[in-house]
């Protein structure tokens, strides 16, 4: 991963800045080109030529490469940046006169901003061209998407409800959706684990000295209802920055950086202790948001509820910690004691339950019943009986989408 600044108070046309070189001693090789309209992989014999907006992809003997090629942003505060259009990189191979080619990745970088590219090597290996593969995951997610992947991590479009922001603008969004998917793809494409265990590392350097991972802008819904800043803790993004490490760790059997996760942990049940609402079984509902200053009391909706108590089930085993455990089963206890107050009269479940104990909002399409599920299939995997409870949430939203013809009979 690579990132490059032009130096200040020039403000003349940029020239190209050179982020990666390589010399190829032989005439042989292949580029292999991504053909994003047909969905489809071309591989020629390696020639000159000027390659723009591409994923691009070169065999040769000295090992297999994907570039990634330099975009350049604008840095707007708070996490936040702006992609700067007509700035895309390249990629330049010639054939010099002594033989052989040279491959030479160049960014345009304007005076204001700076450019990030990324360069993948591997030696003996190489991706399955011929279906699904991280390379293909990775072109689609963060170059015809709405995320975008730079040298401090994932970020993710901005929204109108936040600020900065802009048409173009991208955060830094805690929870790394990128690296979970290259995760999920360990062991069935060799690139996935390079590029899962690089961006996950990326992403584990931006944790807080608090123990947490910050949504730096300010919401202007947070801000409005509860009177939280900017610099947010958000618990359905940690979480699922978490239970990547979780997917990491049971397709390797190992997890490097386990020591950022174990300070997020004791983060977690420290705020867990004091920002919560008990249940009449002295299960805990836990606030969704939390800020470094005073503010009103948060809701708890479900879908975080469910996910943080799935991954604190996971954390426990990885961590070795029983306490981690115990506070799961709080979690579970709360959902069940609220159960049935979740339900709407059409059969759909309500977002969130406030501090009062009103329940109310839209619930997503079919995240929550995901979370439902997953929460019930960990639960089953150790043995754990099934209560009534949480067995009419999942089956009330499961009419709903069936009803809706979201889901089918």
């Amino acid at each position: 991963m690579l990132r490059a600044e032009r130096p200040s108070g020039n403000a003349e046309a940029p020239e190209p800045l050179r982020f990666f070189s390589l010399s190829i001693p032989a005439l042989s090789g292949a580029l292999i080109r991504y053909e994003g309209e047909d969905g489809l992989w071309t591989s020629e014999p390696l020639r000159e030529g000027v390659f723009r907006r591409e994923n691009i992809c070169l065999e040769t003997e000295e090992g297999f490469f994907f570039f990634s090629l330099p975009q350049a942003y604008e840095d707007l505060g708070r996490s936040t940046v702006r992609c700067l259009d007509g700035s895309e990189g390249l990629l330049m191979i010639e054939a010099p006169e002594e033989g052989g080619f040279r491959v030479d990745m160049l960014g345009l970088c304007p005076a204001e901003g700076f450019c990030d590219a990324l360069v993948l090597r591997m030696r003996g290996e190489r991706p399955d061209f011929q279906g699904e593969n991280s390379i293909t995951v990775w072109d689609r997610y963060t170059r015809e998407g709405t995320s975008r992947w730079l040298f401090d991590g994932y970020h993710r479009f901005a929204p109108e409800a936040y600020e900065p922001t802009c048409e173009d603008g991208y955060y830094f969004c805690p929870a790394g959706f990128i690296t979970d998917l290259m995760a999920k793809q360990i062991g069935s494409c060799p690139a996935a684990r390079y590029l899962a265990l690089a961006s996950w590392d990326t992403m584990l350097s931006r944790q807080s000295g608090e123990g947490f991972w910050k949504t730096e802008p300010r919401s202007l819904w947070l801000y409005g209802s509860y009177g939280i800043e900017e610099g947010f803790y958000d618990t359905r993004f940690n979480t699922d920055l978490m239970e990547t490490g979780l997917v990491i760790y049971e397709k390797l059997g190992y997890l490097p950086g386990v020591e950022a996760v174990r300070r997020y942990a004791d983060f977690y049940k420290a705020y867990a202790g004091d920002e919560h609402t008990e249940t009449v079984s002295g299960g805990w509902l836990v606030a969704d948001y939390g800020g470094t200053g005073t503010h009103a009391p948060v809701h708890t909706s479900l879908n975080h509820q469910a996910a943080e108590c799935r991954c604190l089930y996971g954390l426990a085993e990885l961590l070795e910690d029983p306490e981690l455990g115990e506070l799961a089963d709080r979690l579970l206890s709360a959902i069940l004691d609220t159960g049935a107050g979740w339900i709407k009269p059409d059969h759909d479940l309500y977002y969130s339950v406030s501090a009062a104990g009103e329940f109310s909002g839209r619930d997503y399409l079919t995240l929550t019943f995901e979370d439902l599920t997953g929460l019930k299939e960990l639960l089953l995997s150790k043995g754990r009986p099934i209560d009534s409870r949480l067995q009419l949430l999942i089956d009330e939203k499961e009419f709903w989408l069936i009803e809706n013809e979201l889901k089918d009979r």
